[in-house]
């Protein structure tokens, strides 16, 4: 039996944290067993977890007193594997691993294109470090760890090409896994929402957190542009720091009427099924998880050409890609998608045929490949 242990930030049930989740949960409990350690933990998501696995809140996500607590839990645990998520936790887990002494198998997850990291934080603090601490960091303690996983070719490309005494064989893309047959079963649920149940106007979904990086603005603009060749919906679902100020944008270029924010629902994928086009206007995407699960719904997929849409969309066929920030060209996709039912129809079908290489089962076998690997 070798001894798993995830570390990630925040495990609360979305994001990354749901993709761990359920990871460790398909992986071979004969051959593993697997705890999952973070630095919070909402505790409505414990249900999540499968009975065999351990959990252990560190009580910080301060990155000082994460990285001591860090190293008194591999101490304790003493971890075969350790698995990070993040940049910073990636450093932090690397260096709590050299100073803990237990010289575990160091597995770092780069899940954001590195390079856009700065022009997609939150705010100036962040930026700054980003722009001028992570990457010391980074060049400095990713060589150390025994494996990289990044979650598309795009990010993988991206963290070579700016850290270039990062060696190429340790680089190993694993795509994000789906859940399929969970989505299936809630994409049925009713929805009661009166623009789902009585309008006759398209709706146009997007899903996903109300941040800088989503770059919502263009995908107003777009919608905008639309709405003057034909009368639709736009529908959102998300928080985010970013609500009030897009709410006002809308405001101010005259979408408010025909736009609602849904804020954070837990079955988006009622919403995605019941829709007629489903848009991701990201600056940046690590993978983009959102539009496989868009295509499982059956809903055809628009999404900005960035580095994990781009492995996911074959375009024009299971998906249309269109230029990051060029609000005309999405309005220009959005109404060609709208008045074309064949399109539409072939669109879904492929959107649906992709969406079953992103199994968990496909993700598990690629991990524990790797792990055997490592171990052996």
């Amino acid at each position: 039996m070798y001894k798993i242990s995830f570390i990630i930030m925040v495990f609360r049930g979305d994001g990354i944290d749901k993709i761990i989740t359920s990871i460790a949960n398909h992986l071979d409990k004969k051959l593993y067993t697997v705890n999952i350690a973070a630095g919070a933990s909402d505790g409505d998501t414990m249900g999540q977890l499968d009975p065999e696995i351990t959990f252990t809140n560190l009580h910080t996500t301060s990155i000082i007193p994460l990285f001591f607590s860090l190293v008194g839990y591999l101490r304790r645990e003493k971890p075969d594997i350790i698995i990070s998520a993040g940049a910073h936790l990636n450093v932090v887990s690397v260096v709590a691993n050299i100073v803990s002494g237990i010289r575990a198998k160091n597995i770092v997850k780069e899940t954001n294109t590195f390079s856009l990291l700065a022009s997609t934080a939150r705010n100036a603090k962040n930026r700054f470090m980003a722009r001028f601490i992570l990457p010391f960091f980074v060049a400095f303690f990713y060589p150390k760890a025994d494996a990289m996983v990044s979650v598309s070719e795009g990010v993988a490309k991206d963290l070579l090409v700016r850290f270039p005494n990062l060696k190429k064989e340790k680089m190993h893309v694993i795509y994000n896994p789906l859940n399929h047959v969970l989505i299936s079963r809630l994409s049925k649920e009713p929805v009661s929402h009166p623009w789902f149940a009585g309008s006759h106007e398209p709706i146009i979904l997007a899903v996903a957190r109300l941040v800088r990086a989503k770059d919502y603005q263009t995908l107003f603009r777009a919608f905008a542009l639309a709405l003057k060749e034909k009368p639709c919906k736009l529908v959102i679902l998300g928080e985010g720091e970013e609500r009030r100020a897009l709410k006002i944008y809308a405001d101010k270029i005259a979408i408010s009427e025909h736009l609602v924010f849904m804020g954070f629902v837990k079955n988006p994928f009622k919403y995605m099924a019941k829709s007629s086009v489903f848009v991701l206007s990201s600056k940046e995407e690590g993978f983009g998880a959102v539009l496989v699960e868009a295509m499982q719904c059956g809903v055809p997929v628009i999404s900005t050409a960035c580095a994990g849409p781009i492995d996911i969309i074959e375009n024009n066929k299971n998906g249309i890609l269109v230029p990051i920030g060029d609000e005309v060209s999405m309005a220009k996709t959005i109404l060609r998608v709208l008045g074309d039912n064949y399109l539409m129809e072939t669109m879904s079908k492929e959107g649906k045929k992709r969406a079953q290489d992103f199994t968990v089962s496909k993700t598990t076998a690629t991990y524990e490949k790797l792990f055997h690997e490592l171990l052996t």
